[in-house]
């Protein structure tokens, strides 16, 4: 539910955004901004905190003096590294500003380095939040999560209002810190009251912190390598983007506020749970990975038809003008047509973090990213915007492949797609051969609907699966609700 208002906030943010910047150079140069500040971050927070101290923490319940002692650890190599980064942004801001945008000039490579000395600044904040979340989690807490996204929307919302009444997009970037420096302080009361309970716990002896700190080792070693591959793609990914044009750096952003809203709201959830979980037999994989296709592919298949209708709807209006819903639908119909690999390659490579088989995950991901980054190459110039967005599906095929061969599911993902395939081939025509406006669009995509509904319903594996898991969706929801209906009654 966090994640839901906060991507709805989000998505009225980026309309904001398009609405009064479009995809000016100052959008553009606050997207490189993120990617400078972010970039080396998630080399740290994605799988530092996702793999390494969450499962960790998890294992250390029974003793909170080495749990606590885990925490501090990692808060404290976290704003080490946040600060280190945020000095080297700040004093090579150019440096970086060149490398992930060679195709920008002049003022807009001036107005790219003061904005990142900004984000960079955010940074000791950003981690601070990240591993106060993910403690807060741990312990059933999860307010700081589910609000952080609306907050930074909300924060950037405003600074959004500001710059377009202003003429400065330097404000977008102050936005985003403003967000952080708020949300560190509340994190700071959210951590001290979950303390409180454990504060009159001595403290763990030295030996058994340097065992908790070989153990935090051991999970994320075989992992390290993949947050570096991924964040290599995403900057080649901007690199090359800005060869294409300026306003194209910022299209990219705006087409992936659609495609990954499935991953914000689906995949990303489902993938925390299965990490937390201790339910994670060979029967649960297949299912999840059964109905993820399933609703994987229906999902793309739609939004293939309707791209163009999808970014005029959500974005297309003020300075967002015909020039900026072509080069954005090119993109997004790219990412649309391999969002279901993406989508069933994120949830299972969960699985495998959580079953410790890090190497074979960290093996999927870096075969993955190099598929991305040799089809980024190669389709780019060709294709344009297109070719960017199937790197990054082809890239998501190649994960999800290698994922369900070493979770031995590939023959029922087989069969699965190969019933699912013809509505998705007819969906690839349609996007392809069907010129139209917006309207006409709309109304074909109401046709690939009903299509699937069909499709579903009338073949029989498909219904079943589809209806087992609306069961058991439905079975939690009225169990949950019952048994705190009970407990509010005795």
């Amino acid at each position: 539910m966090g994640g839901a208002l906060g991507k709805v906030l989000g998505i009225v943010r980026e309309m904001l955004l398009a609405a009064l910047l479009g995809t000016s150079a100052g959008v553009a140069s606050y997207r490189v901004s993120q990617t400078a500040a972010l970039a080396p971050m998630n080399l740290l927070n994605a799988e530092l905190l996702a793999v390494g101290f969450l499962p960790q923490h998890a294992r250390l319940a029974d003793d909170p003096r080495l749990a606590w002692a885990l925490y501090r650890m990692v808060r404290n190599w976290v704003l080490i590294a946040c600060s280190v980064i945020a000095v080297g942004l700040v004093m090579f801001g150019r440096l970086w500003a060149g490398i992930l945008a060679p195709g920008f000039s002049g003022d807009a490579v001036t107005l790219t380095v003061a904005m990142i000395a900004i984000t960079g600044s955010a940074l000791p904040f950003y981690g601070y939040v990240s591993v106060a979340s993910y403690l807060a989690m741990a312990r059933g807490e999860y307010r700081i999560a589910a609000l952080r996204p609306s907050i930074q929307s909300l924060g950037l919302i405003a600074a959004t209002i500001v710059a377009f009444a202003t003429g400065s997009p330097a404000w977008l970037a102050v936005g985003f810190l403003a967000a952080y420096v708020g949300m560190s302080g509340w994190s700071w009361f959210v951590v001290h009251r979950l303390q409180s309970g454990a504060a009159a716990l001595a403290a763990a002896e030295p030996g058994e912190r340097r065992a908790v700190r070989i153990a935090l080792w051991h999970a994320m070693r075989p992992y390290l390598v993949v947050p570096i591959v991924v964040q290599a793609v995403w900057v080649l990914e901007r690199a090359l983007t800005s060869l294409i044009s300026v306003s194209a750096v910022a299209a990219l952003d705006y087409a992936r506020v659609i495609s990954e809203t499935i991953i914000v709201l689906v995949a990303a959830p489902l993938g925390l749970s299965v990490l937390a979980s201790s339910v994670r037999g060979a029967h649960t994989v297949k299912e999840v990975a059964r109905i993820l296709l399933i609703f994987g592919v229906m999902v793309s298949g739609v939004i293939v038809v309707a791209t163009p209708t999808l970014v005029t709807v959500v974005f297309g209006r003020g300075a967002f003008g015909p020039e900026s819903v072509a080069v954005t639908s090119a993109f997004l119909l790219g990412l649309a047509l391999g969002l279901w690999a993406q989508l069933v390659a994120y949830v299972l490579t969960r699985f495998l973090n959580a079953e410790g088989k890090n190497r074979m995950a960290a093996l999927a991901v870096g075969i993955g990213s190099g598929v991305t980054v040799v089809a980024d190459i190669i389709l780019f110039v060709p294709l344009g915007p297109l070719g960017i967005g199937l790197g990054s599906s082809l890239g998501g095929m190649a994960q999800m492949i290698v994922v369900v061969v070493v979770l031995r599911v590939s023959r029922m993902l087989l069969s699965t797609a190969a019933m699912l395939a013809p509505p998705f081939v007819a969906c690839v025509a349609i996007a392809f051969t069907v010129d139209g406006s917006p309207a006409a669009r709309a109304l074909w995509a109401a046709g690939v609907l009903a299509l699937w509904a069909v499709w579903v319903v009338g073949i029989a594996p498909l219904r079943r699966a589809t209806l087992d898991a609306c069961r058991r969706l439905l079975g939690r929801h009225v169990s949950h609700t019952r048994s705190v209906k009970g407990s509010a009654g005795g």
